[in-house]
């Protein structure tokens, strides 16, 4: 069978005369279901205007219970995200953007600032999610990456660190 394009299935169904014979079968539904599918919603719309105004009240109060239940959910996952963040930024730096580094600077130990590693992994700043900046320190092994998190205090159990 030839595969003819047709611009709207819709208009296909509702007039298959004008199509060649290979495309009408497009679909399975007949020309009087499609009446009837309309009739049908039509109804329902109709059934669901009419309940707007008993339910408008209802809906508004189930609403903001179902968001003032939601709101610490909510809450502690966007919390949640911004450390996923700052772990993914500190490994970031330094098991991809420093060995590239390290690659273009083969007499450099150590990056004199962080942001010389942003250009090595698309990245504009060094600020953690929380607005603080991500620290660094090198030694023989490489090099360390962390950020003191939300509470802003280094030596804290929420630091986020690149050897972590």
């Amino acid at each position: 069978m030839k595969h003819v394009p047709v611009a709207d299935p819709v208009e296909a169904i509702d007039e298959p005369a004008r199509l060649a014979p290979e495309v009408a079968c497009i679909s399975p539904v007949r020309l009087g279901q499609r009446s009837r599918a309309r009739e049908l919603l039509v109804g329902a719309q109709a059934e669901l205007v009419s309940l707007v105004p008993r339910t408008g009240v209802t809906f508004a109060l189930a609403l903001l219970f179902a968001v003032f239940m939601a709101a610490p959910r909510t809450m502690r996952v966007f919390v949640e995200s911004k450390a996923d963040i700052a772990r993914a930024t500190v490994k970031k730096y330094a098991f991809e953007a420093y060995p590239r580094w390290r690659a273009w600077h083969p007499n450099a130990a150590c990056p004199e600032r962080l942001d010389e590693l942003n250009e090595y992994m698309n990245n504009e700043h060094t600020h953690d999610p929380w607005g603080g900046v991500y620290e660094m320190s090198c030694n023989e092994l490489g090099i360390l990456v962390w950020t003191v998190a939300e509470d802003g205090r280094p030596g804290t159990a929420d630091d986020i660190r690149s050897d972590r």
